[in-house]
């Protein structure tokens, strides 16, 4: 799956809910941890940090990826993947954003180039071989069946899922998802990215948005990152100070990883 709906056929995708893209293979702290398992725990990552430790993220975290995004891989090396993203523009790649994810978050491709497509309206529940996964926002998937409750999806891997039919749009036709912005990457993000002027620096660097529910935490819990990049640069950014107060107000809501639950 491209677009899905267009491009050519990538080398793998994103197989987990949401999978997050590292600068390097070394750049995962101990407390991310539950961001790089096999089934990645988002929620656990979000819930074992503070802001001063979500802050640490800068410089670490490139973007994010969510199921069935497509990537060209260009290197393997000790578990992990050198990735672009070709969703996601990025100066340093006409191809896609480039960046390094674990290996055991990627899948085969689906083969399918067209046909009717499920997003993801919300936090969306998918029985997945006897297991539950949740899907993040936006999330696109090839549908493969319609019944009266539910949608047959295709995903990476071979594999097909079920997801509530009131918790998708079908579509037919390409469309980006929107994104929303949230605390856990958008705080380490903002304070290197906003200058003292308010206005987002050239060449700040980029986190795409994500979000994933984990099996203890309620629907809708997720954390979101901003994203800034340098061929389309945020006109506004909010302040540091700003920022740590919503990410302290608000419960962390965990965004980009993803949970399976059985």
């Amino acid at each position: 799956m491209t677009q899905p709906g267009s491009g050519p056929v990538p080398d793998a995708e994103v197989g987990v809910a949401v999978a997050t893209v590292w600068r390097s293979p070394d750049s995962p702290r101990p407390v991310d941890e539950p961001a790089t398992r096999d089934l990645p725990d988002v929620a656990a990552w979000a819930a074992a940090m503070d802001a001063e430790v979500r802050l640490g993220l800068h410089g670490r975290t490139e973007t994010q990826l969510l199921m069935g995004e497509p990537v060209i891989v260009l290197a393997e090396r000790d578990g992990w993947s050198q990735v672009l993203a070709p969703r996601q523009p990025s100066s340093a790649d006409e191809r896609g954003y480039p960046g390094w994810v674990r290996s055991a978050h990627l899948a085969e491709p689906v083969d399918r180039l067209d046909g009717p497509i499920a997003y993801a309206t919300g936090s969306t529940s998918c029985r997945v071989d006897g297991m539950e996964l949740s899907l993040s926002p936006g999330t696109a998937l090839w549908v493969d069946g319609l019944e009266e409750e539910t949608v047959t999806v295709l995903l990476p891997g071979r594999r097909h899922g079920k997801v509530p039919l009131r918790e998708v749009r079908l579509s037919e036709k390409e469309q980006r998802a929107g994104t929303e912005v949230g605390p856990v990457l958008d705080t380490a993000q903002a304070s290197s990215a906003c200058g003292t002027s308010g206005e987002a620096p050239a060449g700040a660097a980029s986190t795409a948005p994500v979000s994933s529910t984990s099996a203890g935490a309620p629907k809708g819990w997720c954390c979101r990152a901003t994203r800034t990049t340098r061929s389309r640069r945020s006109t506004r950014c909010r302040s540091t100070r700003s920022v740590r107060a919503t990410s302290t107000s608000s419960p962390v809501r965990a965004r980009r990883s993803t949970t399976w639950a059985s």
